[in-house]
């Protein structure tokens, strides 16, 4: 199912400040600490490199997607996927495919050169849903998470 097939009823937009209270109830699906999206989702609204798009059925939002494009010396332009999450109501339906279509259709439409994606080492469903999408398995990444103090 493409954006262009969606079903009856379901589009995808780009996210606005009003969907804070909505973003914030879908991502406590994944992490259940969510005092940081109060202040991290306005800046990612207003980070020109950002996009956020939402994924909606009725009025109600069932889905999101965040992506960063930037320059590489590596990869050329890029974009990132991060944090897409599904209703935890609405998985295994192809959503998260019709998602990650319009990412990559997104960044075909600007001639980027790559869309890179990284998920946990551990959600081994998670490798198998984007190699089922395109994406190849080709390097590791490491964080270092800074704690404030």
């Amino acid at each position: 199912m493409s954006e262009n097939q969606l079903a009856r009823g379901m589009s995808i937009r780009s996210a606005a400040p009003t969907d804070l209270g909505a973003i914030k109830g879908l991502y406590a699906q994944l992490a259940p600490d969510v005092s940081n999206v109060d202040t991290d989702f306005p800046a990612i609204l207003s980070d020109p490199n950002a996009g956020c798009w939402i994924l909606e059925n009725e009025g109600e939002l069932i889905g999101m997607v965040i992506c960063y494009v930037r320059p590489t010396l590596s990869s050329g332009n890029m974009m990132t996927v991060e944090e897409l999450v599904i209703d935890q109501r609405h998985r295994r339906r192809g959503l998260g495919s019709i998602l990650v279509k319009y990412c990559v259709d997104y960044a075909k439409a600007r001639k980027l050169d790559c869309v890179e994606v990284a998920c946990s080492l551990v959600k081994t469903e998670l490798h198998e849903f984007y190699e089922r999408v395109g994406f190849k398995h080709r390097m590791r990444l490491y964080s270092l998470f800074l704690a404030q103090e």
